[in-house]
């Protein structure tokens, strides 16, 4: 049986590439999960566009509320009678630690204003489609050990198929025929 190897450089950055984000979106969620120094909201909702899309992981790091300016992305629950959830919009407008917030693709601002507490959540990073692997692993453990398998596994066959290529090569070199078949004249 014969065993040829013949990816394209193409398809291997495009592979190492999907590994590296899927490990980088691991990082960011666990290591912001373990220290509280960040955390990451999981878009739900087209509000944000065209900046944020459903599904994108995006990683929210703490800053006092004094540094605020309007533009910036934070994230807000509504005051009641809205619904009681997390909202990632734009500052619209702020006055005396009161903000109007705003989704991107609105045309109007938020109906609701929030009262700001001394430190508040504002967006750092926008990692396009990791929302859906942030919301995989969520609070479940057995979901991450089964992530870093998958990527475990995924680097052992990257390995796997390089060495034997290797070997392969190396074995098609050296290769001399036992016996060749001479005619005689």
């Amino acid at each position: 049986m014969r065993f040829d190897v013949n990816i394209s450089k193409a398809a291997k950055v495009i592979g190492w590439a999907t590994i590296t984000l899927v490990i980088l979106v691991v990082m960011v969620v666990v290591l912001g999960r373990l220290t509280n120094s960040y955390t990451v909201y999981n878009e739900q909702s087209g509000s944000m566009r065209p900046s944020i899309a459903p599904g994108d992981a995006v990683v929210m790091a703490p800053i006092p509320a004094s540094e605020l300016k309007p533009g910036m992305v934070i994230a807000s629950i509504p005051p009641a009678p809205y619904p009681h959830e997390v909202v990632l919009h734009e500052v619209a407008t702020e006055h005396n630690g009161i903000v109007t917030t705003r989704g991107t693709a609105n045309k109007v601002n938020d109906p609701w204003h929030i009262k700001l507490a001394p430190t508040v959540w504002h967006e750092v990073l926008v990692i396009p489609y990791g929302g859906y692997i942030s919301s995989m692993i969520g609070d479940n453990p057995f979901a991450l050990m089964l992530l870093i398998a998958i990527i475990v596994l995924a680097f052992g066959a990257f390995y796997i198929r390089r060495e034997l290529t290797i070997t392969k090569n190396k074995e098609a070199e050296h290769y001399v025929p036992a016996r060749q078949y001479i005619p005689e004249h």
